[in-house]
Parts: structure tokens; C-alpha cells; sequence
């Protein structure tokens, strides 16, 4: 196993020790911390919290990684964060499926550490961020 390997574990087990320790709040840090590092490759929707308002609330973060899109969904009143991943290829979605969290954050760690090999910046910069938060 890399030394790259051994980090993707470890910041995969901090976001998931972070999501255990505080469900409501994981959301907006997680899409601050892919905001940070790989910027070109999230889309955040976001929604008012009343009608009228302009306070807003993150809904749903995508994350493009290659032939893999990743998802957080806030369904919102309180439910836990819904996690899926889809399979595309040539711009044909084959598969989407719902997984665990903990697989979820692995998977996502790992198609960024992949990518990162011909970008290292996103890698370092999601490590980065997860120790100066823990």
C-alpha cells in the first residue's frame, strides 16, 4: 500500500469520525472543504429556507471524478444525509446506487487520490484542510 493509499484512509475515517459526531453540520463542511479543493469539479444546489428569504440552505452537492459522480442529498426536516454514486460513461448513466456513508466518503477519497495523480494539488489540498481541522 502507497503512502498515498494510507492517507486516503485516514482522511476518509476523519470525514467519517466529522459526519458521526455531527450529521447537521457535515453538509456545509464537506462542501467547503471540496470548494477548496477541487473547485472545478462540484456543483452545489442551494434553497431558500422560507419562501422569500434570502438565507439558503445547501441541498444536494455533486462531485464530478471521472466516469464517477458522487451525491449528498439533505432531504431536509431532520433525515439523514441521503449518499449515492452513478456510473457514467460517454454521457450515459449506467448505474446509480445508494451507499453507506463510510463507503461513500471512501470511494469519493479514493476517485480524488486517483485523479490526483495527474493533479496532486487536489489531493494535498483536501489533507490540508482535514488537518488543519483536526
Amino acid at each position: 500500500m502507497t503512502d498515498q493509499s494510507f492517507d486516503a484512509l485516514g482522511v476518509a475515517g476523519a470525514l467519517n469520525r466529522s459526519y458521526s459526531s455531527d450529521q447537521k453540520g457535515f453538509l456545509p463542511y464537506i462542501v467547503q472543504m471540496f470548494e477548496a479543493a477541487i473547485p472545478e469539479n462540484v456543483n452545489i444546489v442551494r434553497k431558500p429556507v422560507r419562501m422569500f428569504s434570502r438565507e439558503t440552505r445547501i441541498e444536494m452537492m455533486e462531485v464530478n471524478l471521472g466516469d464517477w459522480t458522487y451525491r449528498l442529498l439533505d432531504p431536509g426536516a431532520g433525515k439523514p444525509l441521503q449518499s449515492s454514486r452513478t456510473k457514467t460513461v460517454r454521457g450515459i448513466s449506467l448505474k446509480t446506487e445508494t451507499v453507506p456513508m463510510p463507503e461513500w466518503l471512501e470511494g469519493i477519497v479514493s476517485a480524488i487520490g486517483t485523479s490526483a495523480v495527474a493533479s496532486e494539488k487536489a489531493f494535498f489540498a483536501l489533507k490540508g484542510f482535514m488537518d488543519s481541522a483536526g
